[in-house]
This record gives structure tokens, C-alpha cells and sequence, in this order.
């Protein structure tokens, strides 16, 4: 039998709009198969919608706005760091990472292969059963999550993972249990301390974007010529 859980606060008028608010339409159905799941993938790629599984439970997620440029000026600074330091890295943007073996599946808002980018370079047919998990994912939490989303990464073994609330960025880097645990810098890229991507995030309202990531490039610049 499937049940559905409803958000218990309706979607506001100007959500509805697409203009700002401080939360996002979600739906969490319970008992939905795997293939159902995979199913609703396929039918609701050009939509945007993330979905989650995790054994059974199925959360559906209209992002808001601001969820999705935040995931972008994140992926952008990355995209910097890595011109200049000459870093190869493959990039999945918005990508679903599942596993049938574990029932479990999500849509990262950005992810990347760093040390593993030689495994999957050129291609688009990544398969976790099979190859390697990302090295790097983003997670933009500006409203809470139904389902634990932070295990779910954890037990898929994607290494690193950033998770901003708006306002905060914390890093958290994978154990061998396999669990998260806060991290001062970035694993992948330990030249690149958390405070300084928070400092630019902070920055990010008063300036242009363009202004803002050539601000970043030189200050990435400065660092690597060190």
C-alpha cells in the first residue's frame, strides 16, 4: 500500500509564483518499489523536481530560487579553483546517484570526480554499481529535509560533502563506518580552507557575479603563486 505524507504547512501563493519564501513544496510517499522510483525518474527528468529514495520512503522536492544559485555560486568557486590550479575534475551538476542494492538514491544539486576523475572521464554512463561514487558533492538545505539525506550520501560513499543552509557552508568529510564528520577544509582540496569559501559566500550579496568569482580567482591566484 502506498501512503503519502503531505508538507503540514501549505505552499504559499508567492512559492507558487516562484518568488522567495523560507520554505519548499515536499511530498514523502511510503512504500514505493524501487521500480516505481525508477519510474518516476525517467517520467519527471525535464521537471524540476529532486527525489530521494531510501528504502521505501520517496521524497519529492520543488526547490526554491535561491536553493538552486546557491548550488551554483558553490559549483562556480570549484570551477575557479580548479582553472587555476590546473585540477582535472568531471562535473555532474544536478546527477542521480542510486544504488538498487541499497535502496537508496538522490539528486546532489552539484557533484564532482576529483581523484577519481581518470575513471569516468568523457563519459555520462556512470553506474555505482560498478564505478567509483563522486569525490565531491553539494547539498543545499535551505528548508529541512524529510529523509536523512546526509546518510544517504554517506552510505552511496561519496567522500566529501558541502552542505549550505543558506547562509552556512559546512564540509564533512566520509569516515570508514561510513559516516560524516565535520572537516576545517576541504579533503579533496586542502588548500582551500572552509572559512575563506564561507568569506566569499558571505560577499555574494553585494556584488555583481562576475565581480564576485574574479574576486575568488585572485584570491585563488595569490595562494597558488605562493
Amino acid at each position: 500500500m502506498m501512503t503519502a505524507v503531505l508538507p503540514s504547512r501549505p505552499m504559499a501563493p508567492d512559492a507558487v509564483a516562484g518568488c522567495d519564501a523560507n520554505f519548499s513544496q515536499r511530498i514523502l510517499l511510503h512504500n514505493i518499489a524501487w521500480e516505481t522510483y525508477e519510474s518516476l525518474l525517467a517520467d519527471l527528468a525535464e521537471e524540476h523536481v529532486f527525489l530521494t529514495y531510501d528504502n521505501g520512503d520517496l521524497e519529492l522536492m520543488s526547490p526554491l530560487p535561491k536553493h538552486d544559485k546557491a548550488g551554483v555560486l558553490l559549483a562556480r568557486l570549484i570551477f575557479a579553483n580548479t582553472e587555476i590550479r590546473q585540477i582535472p575534475i568531471s562535473s555532474f551538476a544536478r546527477t542521480t546517484w542510486r544504488r538498487r542494492g541499497l535502496a537508496k538514491g538522490l539528486e546532489a544539486d552539484e557533484s564532482f570526480y576529483i581523484k577519481n576523475e581518470p575513471a569516468v572521464r568523457g563519459r555520462t554512463d556512470i553506474d555505482l554499481q560498478k564505478d567509483p561514487p563522486p569525490d565531491l558533492a553539494i547539498e543545499v538545505d535551505i528548508t529541512r529535509n524529510t529523509l536523512k539525506k546526509e546518510e544517504i550520501y554517506a552510505d552511496l560513499g561519496i567522500g566529501e560533502l558541502w552542505r549550505f543552509d543558506a547562509e552556512k557552508l559546512v564540509i564533512r568529510k566520509l569516515t570508514a563506518e561510513p559516516r560524516y564528520v565535520e572537516s576545517d577544509v576541504s579533503p579533496n582540496f586542502p588548500h582551500l580552507p572552509v572559512a575563506e569559501i564561507q568569506r566569499f559566500m558571505d560577499m555574494r550579496h553585494g556584488m555583481s557575479e562576475t565581480a564576485w568569482v574574479l574576486a575568488f580567482r585572485q584570491w585563488v591566484q595569490e595562494q597558488f603563486s605562493q
